[in-house]
């Protein structure tokens, strides 16, 4: 899910192609905030990105 967040899908989206709720889809955002120890879903984003470039150098 919070991948899909850094493509740009909104939480309506990810819902929808999920099958779930929105509420159930932000009950998760919450979870990932809490693991990660940030507050915002740009913050999510972030570290996501951050992650994907680190993964991909050489």
């Amino acid at each position: 899910m919070a991948v899909l967040l850094a493509e740009g899908r909104t939480l309506s989206d990810i819902a929808y192609a999920s099958g779930r709720s929105t509420a159930t889809i932000q009950s998760h955002l919450k979870r990932i905030f809490n693991k990660l120890g940030v507050g915002r879903q740009a913050d999510v984003i972030r570290i996501i990105l951050a992650v994907r470039a680190i993964s991909k150098s050489p």
